[in-house]
């Protein structure tokens, strides 16, 4: 049986960063690796009620899940129902949702942020990669080289 590819971060270096231009390449370096590759497009999310529903579906959330920030919080922070060796985030698209309820863009934010702490901890990469759209004027760092 063939090992994994090595994937080209570690987990020391989880976090929230600027997605690159083309995700393509590192997409399917997770894909090598085992990692778990999530994606939130936010096109059509203005409230926190739809970024929750769309958080369920894209993580592949259980039924139960309980559209709260602290359900979230603590479901990025388990994804016993998706083992891996780590994770990647990849929002898309979400502007509207940064100018129309930055607190709850802020809160989402947040949570990535304390999920990547979390996993780096548990010997797990976890990138939250945000696109131009999403980042807006907010400045993240770039993923390491």
């Amino acid at each position: 049986m063939k090992a994994p590819a090595a994937f080209p971060f570690a987990p020391a270096q989880s976090g929230v960063y600027a997605a690159p231009a083309a995700p393509a390449a590192l997409h399917a370096a997770a894909r090598a690796a085992g990692i778990a590759w999530f994606e939130l497009d936010l096109t059509d999310v203005r409230t926190k009620p739809e970024l929750l529903a769309l958080c369920q579906k894209a993580f592949g959330l259980p039924p139960a899940f309980g559209h709260n920030w602290d359900a979230l919080a603590d479901s990025v922070e388990d994804f016993s129902w998706r083992p891996a060796p780590g994770y990647v985030v990849l929002v898309r698209h979400g502007g509207a949702l940064a100018r129309n309820s930055p607190e709850n863009f802020a809160t989402a934010l947040e949570i990535l942020a304390a999920a990547a702490t979390y996993w780096a901890s548990k010997r797990k990469v976890f990138l939250a990669l945000l696109d131009d759209d999403t980042r807006g004027a907010r400045e993240f760092r770039t993923l390491p080289r």
